[in-house]
């Protein structure tokens, strides 16, 4: 059990659902309805995971930052976008509600080469780069800018990444810039 000090209320999970299918996101897409959640502790914020279906077809993720005080969603057409969407919000919202954001909440800039690929999963749109001198996997995924940057990207590249490094093994990578590619 984790105790929010500092929240005065957290969402229902009806609640939640409510404001998901209120959102601008879910506004856009006719037909689009959010489902029952799940309650998490993602990032030190009481958080529902929400999935988005048209009839009985997966549509996206959104996420819900359960504070009934100020209420937030994010959404995203995979789980991995949600995912860094909500990250971002959660860092934007800085100390969350009595809850002390982890070590690492602000954007990183990271630069090296690239000593090795995985592109094993790149049907799934995951590809995961080990940068010289950095100890941290990199995951990327077709809502990442540059997409066609990665997927060109060779051993031995120098590259950028933009980051937000929140402790965890493997990073979702926000911007990527390959700087041996020829420019645009």
């Amino acid at each position: 059990m984790t105790y929010y000090k500092g929240v005065t209320s957290v969402l229902t999970g009806k609640e939640a659902k409510s404001n998901a299918n209120a959102s601008e996101f879910l506004s856009k897409y006719p037909g689009w309805k959010a489902t029952n959640g799940i309650f998490y502790t993602i990032y030190g914020a009481p958080t529902y995971v929400i999935p988005v279906t048209k009839g009985s077809k997966f549509q996206g993720v959104e996420i819900v930052y359960a504070n009934s005080d100020n209420p937030q969603v994010v959404f995203a057409k995979t789980k991995d976008e949600a995912f860094r969407n909500y990250k971002k919000l959660i860092a934007s919202l800085g100390k969350v509600s009595g809850v002390t954001p982890q070590k690492g909440f602000e954007m990183k800039e990271i630069k090296g080469k690239v000593m090795r690929i995985n592109d094993a999963n790149l049907s799934n749109g995951y590809v995961f780069h080990i940068v010289e001198g950095n100890a941290k996997r990199f995951s990327a995924d077709p809502g990442v800018n540059a997409l066609s940057d990665i997927v060109l990207t060779n051993v031995g590249d120098r590259v950028v990444l933009k980051v937000m490094d929140m402790e965890e093994d493997i990073v979702p990578v926000d911007e990527f810039t390959n700087l041996d590619l020829p420019k645009k």
